[in-house]
């Protein structure tokens, strides 16, 4: 049950990853040499690299597992997650963009960090459950999880509103 939840979620985000990392380069191509939309190109990117290797460890869960392995892959998500979260603070939005547009980056970057520090915490609790069996950390999983997703989906949909008006300034 845990495993389907986790691959459903997976699924989806990297579908919308690969669809919305698509789009930046066709509008790229569209748009030449521009500095503000290469910057803009270049951060996002990053972001998707970001998420991408964030919920990679994620896929191993849907494999069939003994238990000590399904321990170790939740521990070492965590700690990827961890990482990716510190990773992503210190990623700076391009100053070459409006105040408007970075304002809605920086925006992005702290719907992602919730969602990766909530995915961090839902890694723990499934590390927990699978050592204690007490329901109530599965519950927790659960919620971090959900939330976790939830988070990161709102900032892919934020991000894709900043590249289309990214785009619009441009034409």
């Amino acid at each position: 049950m845990i495993l389907r939840w986790i691959h459903k979620y997976v699924i989806i985000l990297v579908l919308i990853c690969f669809s919305v990392s698509v789009q930046p380069l066709i509008l790229l191509a569209e748009i030449g040499n521009d500095s503000k939309q290469q910057a803009f190109s270049e951060f996002e990117k990053k972001i998707f690299d970001l998420i991408e290797s964030g919920i990679k460890p994620l896929d191993k869960l849907d494999e069939e597992l003994d238990e000590e392995s399904l321990y170790n892959i939740a521990l070492s998500a965590e700690q990827k997650l961890a990482k990716n979260s510190l990773t992503l603070s210190q990623l700076k939005v391009p100053t070459t963009l409006s105040d408007d547009i970075k304002t809605s980056l920086e925006k992005v970057k702290v719907e992602l960090s919730i969602g990766f520090k909530a995915l961090e915490k839902s890694m723990n609790y499934l590390a927990q459950y699978i050592v204690k069996r007490n329901s109530l950390l599965y519950d927790k999983f659960i919620e971090k999880r959900d939330k976790g997703f939830l988070y990161i989906d709102g900032a892919l949909t934020s991000l894709t509103t900043v590249r289309l008006r990214v785009a619009n300034y441009a034409n």
